[in-house]
């Protein structure tokens, strides 16, 4: 039996069809300035870079709470890291620097570096002079023991592009450099997220943690975390519902989701009954941040959160010679 012209057409047409559709599910994201992929996220907990970003730590002796910090050098070579502490409550910094040789790895707890605070560690590679440098090789990690929160997560890394010895980010008049996060000198920050959240019935006390990546450390102006538009929460059966000005605080942001906040059509408690899950997806100030889930709970436990979307932001920190 012969094949009808027709047929093998319209077969071929179908064929060209699914292959448009599989290359338009596979392209490259659509770019922004300097023919950056605005939706390439490259920030990640699962890999070295240049920047580590450590988006919480606590310490407060009356409460028995403290944090452990991890930092690690992959790299082959030497490398001085400057340390930032900011203090959530008013973004001011205290500093200090660590040199590890290569392979080494040093262990730090939050009650003896900057006690009774609260707060998020930026972890910078500088050169001998302060100047922040290409070093993709730095790792690490925090462990948080702070009453009902218990658990542990990765530092947040940040890639280097500049291949060169010279400085990443060369330091300005006033003695400090801008850390630009734009996918031409670091890896660009992200504005936009989705936390996968437990029915408030199920889990209390569940806790959005952001860190701002914006603004000035060393005049303490870096700029408060606030949630841009409308967000929305998606039910594991598909129901949607909306919400605004949930997120929001100072450089460090600290928001619990409770059977009314964020709030949603009916309230959260209801939109999310017992037993059910949901996820929140919004935008906000260029950040890195945590979902924190109480220990209380049957299921509980800390994680960075998913990255949808980046944008270019920039920090500026002071630069000082180091002393190691």
């Amino acid at each position: 039996m012969q094949t009808s012209h027709k047929l093998t057409r319209l077969f071929l047409a179908l064929a060209s069809l699914v292959s448009l559709a599989a290359a338009s599910f596979g392209q490259v994201p659509t770019v922004g300035a300097g023919n950056v992929p605005v939706n390439q996220i490259e920030v990640s907990d699962q890999k070295p870079g240049s920047i580590l970003v450590y988006p919480y730590y606590t310490s407060n002796a009356q409460a028995k709470a403290d944090t452990r910090v991890t930092l690690s050098n992959l790299g082959a070579q030497n490398v001085i890291v400057h340390l930032f502490f900011l203090a959530g409550a008013n973004c001011q910094q205290a500093d200090q620097f660590v040199c590890l040789t290569k392979g080494a790895s040093i262990s730090f707890k939050a009650s003896e570096q900057d006690p009774e605070t609260t707060g998020y560690i930026l972890a910078v590679a500088v050169s001998d002079m302060g100047a922040p440098i290409h070093r993709n090789q730095l790792i690490g990690n925090a462990f948080v023991n702070a009453g009902d929160f218990v658990g542990n997560y990765g530092a947040e890394a940040f890639a280097a592009f500049d291949g060169l010895a010279g400085a990443v980010a060369p330091v300005n008049p006033d003695g400090t450099a801008t850390l630009n996060f734009n996918g031409l000198q670091y890896d660009r920050a992200a504005d936009q997220f989705a936390v996968e959240i437990q029915s408030p019935n199920d889990a209390t006390g569940q806790t959005i943690v952001h860190a701002s990546l914006n603004g000035n450390i060393a005049t303490a102006a870096v700029t408060a975390i606030a949630q841009a538009g409308t967000g929305l929460l998606w039910r594991g059966d598909e129901k949607q519902g909306s919400f605004v000005r949930f997120i929001a605080g100072n450089c460090l942001s600290s928001n619990v989701i409770t059977a009314t906040a964020p709030r949603v059509p009916t309230g959260l408690g209801v939109f999310l009954p017992k037993g059910s899950i949901g996820t929140l997806t919004y935008a906000t100030t260029p950040s890195v941040g945590l979902l924190m889930t109480p220990k209380s709970n049957a299921w509980s436990g800390i994680r960075t959160l998913h990255k949808t979307r980046t944008v270019n932001s920039a920090l500026t920190i002071p630069v000082f010679m180091p002393v190691c």
